[in-house]
């Protein structure tokens, strides 16, 4: 069984290791971008109201979502997509990890469904941004599963391939 939780700061060593051992056993590094996923932006996400989930196995932590909330005018998506209002109803799927033995049981689905449902209890979200690379189909799957949708292919992140995909909020009920 696993459980979905907020993680806290005291998990940020346990997610940066999880980052990293995911992204060095990839085989396509471009695929996974993590650069910038340290403690400084773990740390800047808890404050400007973002969140940080976990997903849980038997006390072991086997996964994370890290989710922005309120978008900035000047992040790399937020330019290619030309969104110049309503940055505050927008969130992004910043990141998420699974530790290999625990692909496959839909995990990622879940806690992004989890996310999701925590913004939108507290504030009026009108969308979801998402950034995967075009070639990585169960990522894409996962999302694409929960009504994300690709809005836009282009190069991102120091120029690697990203398939932009996008979620519309009409009301709550969309989760």
């Amino acid at each position: 069984m696993v459980d979905i939780m907020f993680a806290n700061r005291e998990d940020f060593d346990t997610i940066l290791q999880i980052k990293q051992n995911i992204w060095e056993n990839m085989i396509n590094k471009e695929w996974y971008v993590i650069e910038e996923i340290d403690k400084v932006y773990l740390n800047s996400l808890i404050e400007n109201e973002g969140i940080i989930l976990k997903a849980v196995s038997n006390d072991k932590i086997v996964g994370f979502l890290t989710v922005s909330r309120y978008l900035m005018p000047d992040e790399e998506l937020v330019k290619i997509l030309k969104i110049s209002r309503g940055l505050n109803e927008c969130i992004e799927m910043d990141n998420v990890g699974v530790v290999e033995e625990y692909r496959g049981q839909h995990i990622q689905q879940r806690m992004i469904l989890e996310a999701e449902k925590i913004l939108l209890s507290k504030d009026k979200i009108k969308y979801s941004y998402t950034t995967v690379h075009p070639d990585n189909l169960a990522s894409l799957k996962s999302f694409t599963n929960l009504g994300y949708k690709v809005i836009k292919k282009t190069k991102m992140y120091n120029g690697k391939d990203r398939s932009i995909l996008c979620k519309e909020f009409i009301s709550n009920s969309n989760i």
